[in-house]
């Protein structure tokens, strides 16, 4: 500061006043910006004019005024943009009002040809497509999102789930910000108390024995692996439900016997066959009936066959005539027949029904002895689960390079059928983490985030012509449904 400036009274000391020491023509004098910020500014608007009209008129590149190409899927469509973008200046609105709600491609756009849904019925506010499915980012699967998607609400899920809404399954909201541990929950499973409510006895130690176990009518000494009874879906994805004649029955057939003593000819012959043939298991949903019945035909048809064999290993004949009364042939020998295969019956049926080596030794009943409808016990249904992780979806045939016990530990030592031996989530996290050089760990790899209950009729409206267009006829066509 000048000393005229902190001292009024030094004035005089100076010859000049204050506004004759600054310069008032400083504006006037040239400055290199000012000089060339004006063709430089007229210069690159030139430039850029000509870049476009170059690309609009020179290269017709379509690459200059978008992302990348469409997915491979919408290829068909590549060329009619309107197939999706039925709103004109959506993209200027959403720039303009910065309003990510808005977007230039309606739902009705994405269902004319998919069939969509909802995403869960307790979802605060609306999902539309393009929200997760983001479009022209060349190659990629539109329905592989990105973990940030799902995990954007699912973070804080209580936020964006409404509670007075009834729920399409009752349980627990939990929290998923990545497939780690601390940010995913145990598997439902496990948190609930995981218990096997099978009814049908299974030791997987007796079955699984290092030296092998006998097999088949030979009892030969065979060394059974986990494939033997569990095997994959045509789809490579869940094992295919145990059924008793394709895992059991080699093993366990459900074998009886005829009572009585058959001398040497065509009857034992027939005698040994039928002994050495099995009964069918009861389907799913028959009862000890079905067994009564087969029975029952299988008796009718071998003293039909043979006839020579009634009156053996009978308790009592049948019930003698009225004396003088004269009856034909062929209904006494029916009397018979059917007290042959009555006392056939009644010494078949306990060892099947009453014994610890037949029904009993897999199931359990549910009726008692002394009070069964019709004399056939009853017993409790198989229970055996199809799908034990409902939630989720999985591929077995990615993970056949591994061993069963890798994820299902601890099977070949299991000894009770209550024993659940599905995987834990640490099980899965030593392969799936977020990290580049793990295996896919985000949340499309394991769930699927549309709600199927919702789902409409997969029965499109498209012919070939139309669908390559990009435009199904109205709804109210003539011809269309």
């Amino acid at each position: 500061m000048l000393p005229s400036l902190r001292d009024p009274k030094a004035r005089s000391e100076y010859p000049k006043e204050l506004p004759v020491w600054l310069e008032l023509d400083y504006f006037r004098r040239s400055r290199f910006l000012r000089t060339w910020r004006g063709g430089l500014s007229w210069g690159a608007l030139a430039l850029g004019v000509a870049v476009v009209a170059w690309l609009l008129g020179g290269t017709r590149d379509r690459r200059a005024f978008q992302a990348a190409p469409v997915s491979r899927v919408h290829r068909p469509i590549n060329d009619d943009c309107l197939a999706c973008h039925t709103r004109g200046f959506e993209t200027a609105k959403r720039l303009w009002r910065n309003d990510a709600a808005t977007h230039s491609v309606p739902d009705t756009a994405c269902q004319q040809c998919h069939p969509g849904s909802i995403h869960h019925a307790r979802e605060l506010g609306e999902t539309h497509c393009v929200s997760c499915h983001r479009e022209h980012r060349g190659e990629s699967l539109l329905a592989q999102l990105d973990q940030g998607t799902c995990t954007s609400c699912h973070a804080d899920l209580t936020a964006h789930t409404a509670s007075a809404k009834a729920s399409d399954v009752e349980r627990l909201i939990r929290n998923v910000s990545a497939f780690t541990t601390k940010g995913h929950p145990e598997f439902a499973l496990w948190e609930a108390g995981a218990q096997d409510d099978g009814t049908v006895r299974f030791n997987h130690r007796k079955h699984l024995r290092p030296g092998g176990i006998p097999v088949g009518e030979t009892r030969t000494m065979t060394v059974l692996a986990c494939d033997r009874c569990h095997e994959l879906d045509q789809g490579g994805r869940y094992m295919r439900p145990i059924d008793y004649s394709r895992h059991c029955r080699e093993c366990h057939p459900l074998q009886t016997g005829l009572a009585g003593d058959f001398p040497d000819g065509p009857a034992r012959q027939e005698w040994a066959v039928f002994v050495a043939t099995p009964l069918q298991h009861p389907n799913r949903g028959e009862t000890a009936a079905s067994v009564r019945a087969e029975l029952r035909e299988r008796f009718t048809a071998f003293a039909q066959g043979h006839p020579e064999v009634l009156g053996l290993g009978l308790s009592a004949p049948p019930a003698r005539p009225v004396p003088g009364a004269r009856r034909p042939a062929d209904e006494q020998r029916a009397e018979k027949e059917w007290a042959w295969v009555a006392e056939q019956l009644r010494r078949a049926e306990p060892p099947l029904f009453d014994s610890k080596a037949g029904c009993l030794y897999c199931h359990t009943e549910t009726t008692k002895p002394s009070d069964r409808p019709g004399g056939l016990p009853a017993y409790a249904a198989p229970a055996i689960k199809e799908r034990w992780l409902p939630h989720s979806v999985f591929k077995h045939e990615t993970h056949r390079a591994l061993d069963c016990e890798q994820c299902h530990a601890g099977a070949s030592k299991s000894e009770q059928t209550s024993a659940v031996l599905m995987p834990r989530i640490a099980a899965c996290q030593q392969c799936h983490k977020p990290d580049a050089s793990a295996a896919r760990a985000d949340c499309a790899e394991c769930h699927v985030y549309h709600n199927p209950v919702a789902e409409r009729s997969w029965k499109g409206r498209f012919t070939i012509e139309q669908f390559f267009q990009g435009h199904a006829p109205p709804r109210n066509a003539a011809g269309s449904k």
